[in-house]
């Protein structure tokens, strides 16, 4: 993850109400918003992004897709290109002499049935931690569509890892829903030690996940320290 990257999510982070109102047109946005307040600067910090971006390569199937072996492109809030992660057997590593980047591969679902007629979809999800003086993790989900042999990224989830949970996210390959757990800043809050959580839950609707609900909990560690959520 670049400084720019960096300091960008970190305003993003301190003007969540001001990106949304000012970017409607980039993000799937909420179809419910967390009710319970943050601390001040603070906001949702949860991504769904629609794109339309091409990848090189002819497939004859979505299962012949080697996701644990190639130039996985992530997308910035506004749907633009922010960097690739280049991963071998699942594993993306890069250092700098003020940073280092770590990212792996979780789960690979295939939301079409095989020998399915175009267009065939996988669900993608890995987790990208950057280091540079504090440790920033995330998680992402992107949406891979296959179309007449040809492969395009079509949409991005991202959520905040940086709190304790015992499950950061889960998918469902029965009902094919996704729940994604996002760091939710509550009054008092430091980097390290976050009270609170946003559970979002999306529902695969056949050409894209569709928030059909959220909540706010506490963290295991606003459990631990006897936390109340705010009103």
């Amino acid at each position: 993850m670049t400084s720019a990257t960096r300091k960008k999510r970190a305003w993003l982070r301190t003007s969540g109400a001001l990106f949304l109102a000012l970017f409607p047109f980039s993000l799937c946005l909420f179809a419910q918003s967390p009710s319970v307040p943050y601390a001040q600067f603070f906001g949702p910090d949860f991504d769904n992004v629609h794109l339309d971006h091409p990848y090189p390569g002819v497939y004859l199937s979505i299962r012949k897709v080697d996701f644990r072996n190639m130039r996985l492109i992530v997308f910035d809030q506004t749907g633009k290109t922010d960097t690739v992660l280049l991963f071998k057997n699942g594993i993306h590593k890069s250092k700098t002499k003020s940073e280092v980047d770590e990212a792996k591969l979780g789960d690979v679902a295939y939301l079409t049935s095989e020998g399915a007629a175009n267009p065939e979809y996988a669900l993608v999800i890995f987790h990208w931690m950057s280091v540079a003086g504090a440790a920033d993790t995330d998680g992402y989900a992107q949406v891979f569509e296959l179309t007449g042999h040809a492969l395009r990224v079509v949409q991005q989830l991202r959520w905040n890892e940086q709190f304790e949970t015992r499950e950061k996210y889960a998918f469902d390959a029965a009902t094919k829903t996704l729940v994604a757990r996002s760091a939710h800043y509550i009054t008092g809050d430091a980097h390290c030690c976050i009270s609170a959580m946003d559970v979002f839950t999306l529902k695969w609707d056949g050409s894209a996940f569709v928030q059909t609900a959220v909540s706010t909990e506490l963290s295991d560690y606003g459990k631990k320290e006897g936390k109340t959520l705010p009103k």
